[in-house]
């Protein structure tokens, strides 16, 4: 479940992106359900977990937590942009494409059983 809910958080980005022009609130708050969504990947065990600073782990799972802060850090910024009054599309689209750079990154590691959808982040 916390793998379909990641997937469907990604698709609906992808939605509010795919709007002409975006709506930064919009990208906003789906980029706040992905941050959710993410949360709940690791709590699930589906990603791993962000480790304490002295934890070892595998060179894989590293990648994946390479990609997963860069992911958070990426949503977030899209957060970020669609708070500010007014919204920034700039921002929100620049915050956007690191999204998709990260979602990119987790499918290429095969950090998930499945490879989530990466969305189009359109020109303005």
């Amino acid at each position: 479940p916390a793998v379909q809910q990641l997937s469907s958080a990604v698709t609906s980005l992808g939605t509010a992106l795919s709007a002409l022009p975006p709506d930064p609130a919009t990208l906003s708050q789906s980029a706040g359900s992905l941050v959710n969504a993410v949360t709940a990947a690791v709590t699930a065990g589906c990603l791993p977990a962000l480790p304490a600073p002295s934890t070892p782990t595998p060179a894989n799972a590293q990648k994946c937590l390479v990609d997963e802060v860069q992911l958070l850090e990426a949503a977030l910024g899209v957060v970020a942009a669609g708070i500010t009054i007014p919204p920034n599309l700039t921002a929100a689209l620049q915050a956007a494409t690191a999204l998709v750079t990260a979602l990119t990154a987790i499918n290429t590691d095969a950090c998930l059983p499945i490879s989530l959808p990466v969305p189009t982040v359109p020109a303005v």
